[in-house]
C-alpha cells in the first residue's frame, strides 16, 4: 500500500479531525450501549 507525503492534504480542510469531531464521534458510541439497554427495559417489561 502506497502512502502518501505528509504534506499531501487526504481530506478537505473542513473534514479533517478536531477535538469536537473527536468528542462527537465518542459520545455517539457510547449512546449506543445505553439507547440499547434503554431499549432493551423498555420491550422486557
Amino acid at each position: 500500500m502506497r502512502r502518501l507525503p505528509p504534506e499531501a492534504p487526504t481530506r478537505p480542510l473542513d473534514e479533517r479531525l478536531t477535538w469536537r469531531s473527536i468528542l462527537v464521534s465518542y459520545a455517539m458510541m457510547a449512546a449506543v450501549p445505553l439507547l440499547l439497554w434503554v431499549a432493551g427495559d423498555r420491550y422486557c417489561e
